[in-house]
């Protein structure tokens, strides 16, 4: 039977080393706006961002931190997605090994930006709430130890529409490997660009 469906993505955004480096900032700022553009309703918005473990990135982290915090409520589409960004972000409260970072509690009418942490060993070993899309102006950080863990948490993603890789040209020849792990991955592989709003073509689909 033909099925037509709407299947999550949380889309991942890798940040790497030298781009943290030279313009975390920018990063930082670009990332926060496209996790709440259109309060976060987009198919492509990136609900991962994973980074190697360095002063570097928990700076960035706690940039991000600011920023998202800093952002206003947003009128949804609808109650009925206004009620399952809630629950969504429930799930994520409520397991032990997610923290919460950013965001005022959840409440009312109106969507509130959130930020999140998650042990890189749920990504790594499949945890399905990490796997789950949170319709809405959320985005979840994952620390990973090194390059070795960085793909063997991209391992254990699920199919996506879109990957974004955030680094320089020296970081593009330090993380060869990333480009054909992600194309049995993602439907789309952006550098140095954010998901939302990328061009819906034939390429858009769910896994490489």
């Amino acid at each position: 039977i033909p099925v037509f469906a709407e299947m999550s993505s949380i889309n991942p955004v890798i940040v790497l080393p030298h781009a943290l480096q030279a313009r975390a900032q920018n990063v930082a700022r670009d990332l926060t706006a496209s996790v709440v553009q259109g309060c976060g309703q987009f198919c492509t918005n990136p609900g991962l961002v994973i980074g190697i473990a360095s002063p570097e990135f928990s700076a960035f982290t706690q940039q991000v931190a600011q920023l998202i915090g800093e952002q206003p409520a947003q009128t949804m589409l609808n109650a009925g997605t206004l009620s399952s960004y809630g629950k969504g972000l429930q799930k994520l409260l409520a397991h032990p090994d997610i923290e919460h970072l950013a965001g005022s509690t959840q409440a009312g009418n109106q969507a509130q930006p959130q930020l999140f942490k998650a042990d890189a060993r749920l990504l790594i070993e499949g945890d399905e709430v990490l796997q789950e899309e949170v319709f809405g102006p959320t985005t979840v950080f994952v620390e990973v130890a090194d390059q070795a863990q960085l793909s063997a948490a991209l391992h254990g993603l699920h199919g996506q529409l879109t990957a974004t890789i955030i680094g320089e040209p020296a970081d593009f020849e330090q993380f060869v490997e990333l480009t054909p792990l992600l194309e049995q991955k993602v439907g789309r592989i952006l550098l140095n660009g954010y998901p939302t709003g990328v061009e819906v073509c034939d390429s858009m689909v769910h896994g490489g």
